[in-house]
């Protein structure tokens, strides 16, 4: 058949989840645009791929140097990216709400936690969730809400916990060997 190329709607209007993902990636992609901006190069495409986890646009020399290096694992939202945002933030909001006499009655520990695990959830939308970065928001959430619930949780429990909240999620995820080597390794920890 010749002819003009004709538009038609889709066969199904997108529902919630199909919004609320392409807002997700439309903020990740803003994000991503402003920072390759203001910082260009591979000093802008490191800063975005830390923060947005889109390692896309790190040239291929540098991404090969930093493999090379042993050092292509901090690219890879995990842990430590985590343990960062939820440190600040907690340690910012608690430190805030200390310096407010009025405050000093009130849980303020609690608080800085609730508004850590907010900031934690927030990143690993941003971030596009991989494996590694579940298992750390999943054991961030686990420890976070033990402070608000008085309760130590620093154990291989958490682990367990961690383990199944990502299988739940991505049961596949199983045999990808970021999910091994990223268990392996926090066990090895403990």
């Amino acid at each position: 058949m010749l002819g003009r190329i004709q538009v038609t709607k889709p066969p199904a209007e997108g529902g919630f989840w199909l919004r609320y993902a392409t807002a997700i990636d439309d903020m990740r992609e803003a994000i991503d645009k402003r920072i390759r901006a203001v910082l260009p190069g591979d000093r802008g495409s490191i800063a975005s791929a830390l923060i947005t986890g889109k390692r896309d646009a790190i040239s291929t020399e540098v991404n090969d140097a930093m493999f090379i290096s042993g050092l292509g694992h901090i690219l890879s939202i995990s842990g430590f990216h985590m343990v960062v945002v939820v440190g600040i933030v907690f340690f910012a909001v608690r430190a805030s709400f200390a310096l407010i006499p009025a405050f000093g009655r009130y849980p303020i520990k609690k608080w800085a936690a609730m508004a850590a695990l907010a900031a934690a959830t927030f990143y690993l939308l941003l971030s596009g969730a991989e494996v590694a970065t579940q298992r750390s928001f999943i054991m961030v959430a686990i420890v976070l809400i033990g402070v608000m619930l008085d309760r130590p949780t620093l154990t291989l429990r958490t682990l367990t916990v961690a383990a199944f909240g990502v299988l739940l999620l991505a049961p596949e995820s199983v045999v990808h060997p970021s999910f091994q080597m990223s268990f392996a390794a926090t066990t090895q920890i403990k």
